[in-house]
């Protein structure tokens, strides 16, 4: 990072003296630019415009003038050391809506607020991020603020879910999507066309000729598949280059966006398209199939028909109990929220205008706990999703394939994800969020809506 962010020159009452007597590079830095802490001052440097920042581990934001060493070099602390100890370095540009946030460690809370708080007044609309401690790096487009604090607090912000692996056995793989022949199951070559058709839909890219490997993954290939199940096709890349998680996401999205339109479904059966940056994590799902050349790579799966999911993972009821716990917990406080909201209306209707102005407040105050409230179960369940794909990212076909403790690990985490799927809490909680995903505001008539979401 320090070839990207350059040199500073800033005036500071800190003496020498005692900028050299802290050992503490982030009190160092601190001291001698106390008077101007948590303040924009635009870069001075040429050729880079907007705004550059250090953040300390507490959070206070330091603003750069000129370039990133020379604030460095000027309060006598050694780059690497500042950053090793914890700071974070980055820029913003309004022009680019761009911020961009380097670490060599995972931010702390006080970091992430900080830096949450530069997206809405510098119209952040994309982020580029590399902190090491094995967090990762890459370009996002982000929508809000809550996704940049997610982002930092998870590394990541993807939710795709690709299979079931809790349901009741049926006979045989869907002989609506497969041909049970002697050698096995095949494709059926109307399906096969018809997810050509699909992917030929999509114009900026040609996805058919990019493609090194097209992969149908997950339950589809298993004989627990439900009648609704997803036809995940996952697309691996022949160049990876120019790929990253936002570009992922705009493909996935329009896919999502244009399904009806393109008629993306065999039988009840949606066709849910993917670019897999990771392609040996395919294979830790219950079945992979490679599209182009009619080869099971894993499965297909066939359970006997006397297999019982719940006894399977009962192993797993104490996790599924942790895991919605705290969901229970807030979906209790809304509920209250939203009783406390109806009884505050109802009594304005029977006071006089003056006191009716004072429950107004009283009123208006009682909606931004009720936002509070979904808030906090949008962070639930973005937690959930990130521990489901924490739990799968093998770095080869072969430990994809051969280790059994990531396996294990994988068949568990992703049950528990599904079983919290099957009780409802992430259809729930994601109708909530299409409340507050505009403007982040409840407002009275929306309280309406949630009493029929959460069946009050």
């Amino acid at each position: 990072m320090r070839e990207l962010l350059g040199k500073i020159l800033v005036i500071s009452g800190v003496s020498l003296r005692e900028a050299v007597a802290i050992k503490d590079p982030q009190k160092m830095l601190l001291n001698k630019f106390r008077s101007i802490v948590n303040t924009w001052i635009p870069s001075n440097f040429p050729g880079e415009p907007g705004y550059k920042y250090f953040v300390l581990s507490d959070g206070t934001m330091i603003p750069v003038k000129y370039s990133h060493d020379d604030s460095t070099q000027y309060a006598k602390v050694d780059y690497d050391e500042l950053m090793a100890s914890g700071a974070s370095g980055g820029y913003v540009d309004p022009d680019e809506e761009i911020l961009y946030i380097g670490a060599d460690k995972k931010l702390t809370k006080q970091q992430i607020r900080t830096v949450v708080k530069m997206i809405i007044p510098h119209r952040v609309k994309r982020v580029q991020y590399d902190i090491g401690g094995g967090f990762g790096s890459g370009t996002v487009l982000i929508k809000s603020p809550k996704e940049v604090e997610y982002l930092l607090t998870y590394g990541t912000l993807d939710e795709t879910i690709e299979e079931s692996s809790i349901d009741y056995p049926k006979t045989d793989l869907d002989l609506s999507i497969w041909d049970k022949e002697e050698d096995g199951y095949h494709l059926r070559p109307e399906v096969q066309q018809k997810i050509i058709q699909v992917l030929d839909a999509y114009e900026p890219i040609d996805l058919l000729d990019m493609a090194r490997e097209i992969r149908i993954v997950g339950s589809i290939g298993t004989n627990t598949y439900t009648e609704d199940a997803d036809i995940d096709v996952h697309i691996a890349p022949k160049d990876f280059s120019g790929w990253d998680d936002d570009k992922v996401k705009v493909v996935k999205d329009w896919f999502n966006e244009h399904a009806q339109e393109l008629d993306a479904f065999v039988g009840n059966h949606p066709i849910e398209v993917y670019v897999q940056l990771n392609p040996p994590q395919d294979l830790m799902s219950d079945s992979a199939y490679n599209f182009l050349e009619d080869q099971w790579l894993v499965g297909p799966k066939i359970v006997s028909k006397d297999y019982d999911p719940y006894k399977d993972f009962s192993h797993i009821a104490d996790d599924i109990r942790t895991a919605v716990e705290n969901a229970d917990i807030l979906m209790g406080e809304l509920k209250r929220d939203v009783i406390d909201f109806d009884v505050i209306k109802q009594a304005m209707g029977e006071m006089p205008s003056d006191v009716r102005q004072k429950l107004q407040i009283t009123l208006k105050n009682k909606l931004e706990e009720i936002e509070k409230d979904i808030e906090a179960l949008y962070y639930k369940r973005k937690e959930w999703t990130n521990a489901r794909k924490n739990a799968s990212k093998p770095t080869t076909p072969e430990q994809a394939l051969q280790d059994v403790e990531l396996a294990k690990k994988w068949k568990d985490t992703n049950a528990t994800f599904k079983f919290i799927n099957r009780y409802r809490y992430l259809a729930t909680i994601e109708e909530l969020e299409q409340l507050i995903a505009h403007d982040g505001d409840v407002s009275k008539e929306d309280v309406d809506v949630i009493r029929n979401i959460v069946g009050m």
